[in-house]
């Protein structure tokens, strides 16, 4: 190593500071006397104990300046301050130009700091509220890797569950599974659907869901119970009802006991009004059954294991399941700690949040800090003739905190309002899934969140403007030169223009993405159908038989109505996914599609092409020979080019003949491939759930199907229908969150990078104005004046948009990764960033240079 070690010696700023709290005449002396100090510290505690004695020092002499003797602070300390707030509100009023751009620079960086900390803290980083939430597991099942696609994650049978729940787990202590369903109830003669969830009993241990009254569902396969949700027992029985042991309720035909109250945990599982058993008919039971995964499962670690042996357990169970069930050998399970899994897809956006409101909050203070810049200039004559009044540094100082408080309190105002406003949409289009999304709002934790931001605000940028305004201080003269040029501050500026570059090309690359999704053909035209989930449960509909009446009955009333009518399982894009294994070769491995299970004018009312073959008619009875249809994309990858008519297949573990090929459709999204697919007709596979589509809108289809219900079941209600496309919109609402949150970071960073270039051609102006008045004094134009201005400015502008250019080249392959199916390639969005923030910047830029021209050269020189 070459050189000399340099001693240690006082923070260097620490010594500047020193000037506040000391008279020019016992400046030196004071700075030897705290030099001699440090260095005793030094040799006797060390260097951090010796700064940290130093700073304190310092802090001790500004403190001493600001506040008067105990004494003096009695008498006049109320006075001197109501005195202050009133002289410095005049002359903010004096200034509305100066005052409007302090305040709503600081309520835009207070807003976006405010916002996204309460988003990222509700939603993500604040520990799902279980107990030990590290030990609560997701267990899942993981279909085999396909030459199309890697290995898939996929929930659970019902038969699987019952081999997990019968099993002695060494790792898991409880498993439990969940799911969702619409029940009917009937009360005083009246039905009204609720939103259950069918839940193993072991589900409350897991997630430490303590009964407010009563007790939890018991292990009693036939007891037929019902656990009241406390929402839904005000609403329903009204506020402290004693309906526990005392009431029952008649859900799906059968008599369920109240049992207890409890309160949901907020995350997981989502929001539902009662909690009832889960059981099985046998038929739900059937090997066949294996390939119905819809149920989600979780579990609780034992003490003394983690997740990774816990996914290692999982694996074997299902591998053993495996082996007794041929089709799924190759089959592998695993398990990942709930919480995470929740919330993995949103933690690369909320680390963006947090990132760029404080970012945002910083620049927002160094905008402020040179609106004070070019204000200084403005009153610097009026605290020269405060000093030479006998005004000391700690009396200014009072007076720049308390203009800086008042600032600040506006400010604060305005980011509340803000954020109550921004909240409610980013709320309102998040997508459905995100855990705890419905709780964030304005609550004590975010008004506490804007106090707290905005009195550091306040105190940094009161010091701020006190430094700024010491001409005498040699932070001042390093920081802030009289010729207005600052290095510094011009990188400081062209970086927020580069970062706005990169934030709005994120947020025109996913409109971009968005708009080439929304023209991708789906396979089929959810325009104008209606749609409702139909369940035929319970004592009235106990079996096959009985289902397949009444489905056949409500579609021919709807028939004879007019309405061009279907029923349909597993429909695209409505969130459930039915991957049911089949074989083409007995002798081959078996392979999995899409199982759906429609009626004979399903493919008519979705929109779904016909390719070869025929679709589903009345002929396809229950005791007809089995048939399927099945799609072109199934079809190409087990016929090729040959036809696929009148091919034999086994789905599952039946035999069946295909009657027709249909054009495939985007099951998932427009984002991912056409999968294969498998239709079976209802009447020989008719399922208690299925959804109930109508070829008209909501309006017009409410009536017709209200009558037909009538006419079949008087006590069988449906939820209201709804437009089908509601699945598509809920699909885009993870894009349009992310692009909601990236227009609005972008279009904050924009109005900071404008205010910033404001801000800094103000100061230039400002401080260059003895200059501009020679120049003018010699002859110069003001057409001349205003172009160097002008261009100064601008190629801040320009250097900001090339390094934003330079990252975003660098980073996008990086933000692909992590946006899968977003393409962050081309120069087109680019292109149009860069014109935009330049037509934007222009004006910011001209208007100080117009200041510039007006400069009157006698007065400029007599003021200097």
């Amino acid at each position: 190593m070459t050189g000399r070690s340099r001693k240690p010696g006082p923070p260097r700023l620490a010594r500047v500071l020193l000037s506040l709290g000391v008279h020019a005449e016992d400046r030196a002396a004071a700075r030897a006397d705290l030099d001699d100090g440090f260095r005793r510290v030094l040799r006797e505690r060390g260097r951090p104990a010796a700064r940290r004695w130093y700073w304190w020092q310092v802090i001790r002499g500004i403190l001493y300046r600001v506040i008067p003797d105990p004494d003096v602070l009695w008498r006049r300390s109320w006075t001197g301050l109501a005195g202050d707030v009133r002289h410095r509100a005049r002359a903010l009023v004096r200034r509305p130009a100066y005052t409007l751009g302090v305040v709503g620079t600081l309520a835009v960086g207070l807003s976006a700091a405010v916002t996204v900390g309460t988003l990222a803290w509700r939603v993500w980083l604040s520990p799902m509220p279980f107990p030990d939430p590290e030990g609560v597991v997701r267990l899942f099942e993981i279909e085999p890797a396909r030459e199309d696609a890697g290995p898939i994650r996929r929930r659970v049978s019902p038969p699987l569950l019952e081999r997990m729940r019968e099993r002695e787990w060494v790792t898991v202590g409880a498993v439990a599974g969940v799911g969702r369903n619409v029940l009917e109830w009937r009360r005083d003669g009246e039905t009204r659907r609720i939103t259950a969830l069918a839940v193993s009993p072991e589900i409350f241990d897991i997630l430490g869901i303590r009964p407010g009254e009563g007790r939890t569902l018991s292990h009693d396969a036939d007891a037929r119970e019902v656990v009241l949700t406390e929402a839904f027992r005000r609403d329903a029985f009204g506020q402290g009802a004693d309906v526990v042991g005392r009431a029952t309720m008649n859900l799906a035909g059968e008599d369920h006991q109240v049992v207890g109250v409890v309160r949901l945990t907020e995350g997981y599982p989502r929001d539902a009004e009662v909690l009832v058993p889960l059981r099985w008919a046998g038929e739900q039971l059937v090997p066949g059954m294996r390939g119905a995964r819809y149920l989600d499962v979780v579990g609780r670690v034992r003490a003394g294991f983690d997740v990774a042996e816990a996914s290692e357990e999982m694996a074997r169970v299902v591998a053993d399941a495996g082996r007794e069930e041929g089709q799924y050998v190759d089959w592998r399970g695993g398990a990942v700690v709930l919480g995470d899994d929740l919330l993995e897809p949103y933690g690369g956006i909320f680390a963006m949040l947090l990132a760029a409101g404080a970012v945002f909050l910083l620049l927002a203070v160094v905008n402020v800090a040179g609106l004070v810049s070019a204000r200084a200039h403005d009153v610097g004559r009026q605290r020269a003739i405060r000093t030479a009044l006998g005004a000391s540094q700690g009396r200014l100082l009072r007076a720049a905190l308390v203009e800086s408080a008042l600032l600040a309190v506006a400010a604060g105002a305005l980011a509340l309002g803000a954020v109550q406003w921004i909240l409610g949409p980013i709320r309102g289009l998040a997508p459905v899934e995100v855990p705890r999304m419905e709780t964030v709002g304005m609550g004590v934790g975010t008004v506490a969140g804007v106090v707290g931001v905005t009195v550091v605000v306040a105190v940094a940028v009161g010091l701020l403007g006190h430094l700024i305004n010491v001409r005498s201080s040699a932070l001042t003269r390093e920081w802030m030169p009289r010729t207005g040029r600052s290095p510094s501050r011009s990188g400081i500026v062209a970086a927020q223009v580069g970062f706005t570059t990169v934030l709005m090309c994120a947020g025109g690359t996913i409109l971009g993405t968005v708009v080439e999704l929304q023209n991708v053909d789906l396979g089929f035209h959810p325009e104008g159908v209606s749609s409702a989930l139909v369940s035929l449960t319970g004592e009235r509909y106990p079996d096959a038989e009985s289902r397949l009446v009444k489905w056949r009955v409500l579609l021919e009333e709807l028939g004879g109505r007019g309405a061009d009518a279907a029923i349909g399982t597993n429909p695209p894009m409505a969130g459930v996914n039915m991957p049911w294994g089949y074989r083409v070769d007995p002798t081959a491995e078996q392979a999995f599609a899409q199982y759906h299970i429609v009626s004979a004018g399903y493919f008519d009312v979705m929109g779904i092409e016909v390719v070869e073959g025929r679709v589903f008619s009345g002929e396809d009875r229950e005791d007809s020979p089995p048939v399927v249809v099945v799609n072109d994309a199934l079809a190409r990858a087990e016929f090729g080019p040959g036809p696929a008519v009148g091919r034999r297949i086994e789905v599952v573990s039946d035999e069946k003949t295909i009657v027709g090929v249909v054009r495939g459709v985007r099951h998932t999204g427009p984002d991912a491939p056409v999968p294969t697919e498998i239709y079976a007709p209802f009447t020989q596979d008719p399922w208690p759930h299925a959804q109930l589509l109508i070829e008209a809108p909501p309006e017009i289809a409410s009536d017709v199907t209200a009558s037909a219900l009538a006419a079949v079941d008087a006590g069988l209600e449906l939820p209201p229908l709804q437009p089908y496309g509601r699945f598509v919109q809920e699909w885009y609402a993870g894009l349009t969150l992310q692009l909601l949150v990236v227009g609005v970071l972008g279009g904050v960073g924009l109005v900071m990078a404008a205010l910033g270039l404001y801000a800094l051609m103000a100061y230039r102006v400002s401080a260059r104005r003895s200059e501009i008045g020679v120049r003018m004094a010699l002859g110069a134009s003001r057409g001349k004046v205003f172009t160097s201005v002008l261009r100064h400015g601008m190629t801040i502008t320009v250097a900001g948009l090339v390094v934003g250019l330079l990252v975003w080249t660098i980073a996008g392959p990086v933000v692909e990764s992590r946006w899968g199916g977003i393409d962050f390639g081309g120069v087109s969005v680019p292109l149009g960033v860069v014109l935009f923030i330049v037509t934007v910047a222009a004006p910011a830029v001209a208007v100080p240079a117009r200041r510039s021209t007006v400069v009157d050269p006698a007065v400029a020189l007599r003021r200097d």
